[in-house]
């Protein structure tokens, strides 16, 4: 990796330069419906009951980042949107995917979060010993998030992943629901995810 040229104004430096925007970016930002406020989506990443996840740019920091829109506007879901970004925000524990922004673009709300490149514990097979390894390191972060008054209800491998370098993340706390005296936005018998 090459070091980042420092920013000097007004001859006093101020940090390392942020790296330059990827080709990919340019040319997905020429369509306008790819811009999103500060964003740009690069590509869709994946979809499910409740909303469609982009790769995407974020300009003013130089970042890539995973954007999950909802694909309906029903002030329901929009609620339990703002309340999963509540929730996920007061997380903060190395295996839990964290939120940076809760949005709306054009009356469609939106989250962003870190951008974990990897697979699904859905789409791998691991040798035993490893299984038991990232069943700990998932079990830790549910352990913290009961702790902290969350509980997931949609924990499944494909909410679960291993990044690039082995590290084993939660995501989507969609369906979550708070322990400590909130209000529940899920009715039993409706299917959400």
């Amino acid at each position: 990796m090459e070091p980042m040229t420092p920013i000097v104004s007004a001859g006093v430096p101020t940090g390392p330069a942020l790296p330059p925007e990827p080709a990919e970016v340019a040319a997905s930002a020429r369509d306008l419906k790819n811009r999103v406020g500060d964003y740009v989506l690069v590509r869709e990443l994946g979809h499910g009951g409740a909303g469609t996840v982009y790769q995407a740019w974020h300009k003013p920091l130089a970042r890539w980042v995973a954007l999950k829109f909802l694909h309906e506007r029903d002030p329901g879901a929009v609620e339990r949107l703002r309340r999963e970004a509540r929730m996920v925000a007061r997380l903060t524990h190395p295996h839990i995917v964290p939120l940076f922004e809760v949005g709306e673009h054009e009356g469609r709300p939106f989250l962003t979060f870190r951008l974990v490149r990897g697979r699904t514990l859905s789409r791998i097979q691991l040798e035993p010993r490893r299984s038991a390894e990232v069943l700990r390191d998932i079990a830790e972060a549910v352990h913290y998030a009961h702790e902290n008054g969350v509980i997931h209800r949609d924990l499944k491998p494909q909410n679960m992943m291993l990044d690039e370098d082995g590290h084993a993340w939660v995501m989507d706390f969609g369906l979550a629901r708070a322990t400590a005296g909130g209000t529940t936005l899920t009715v039993p018998g409706v299917v959400l995810g």
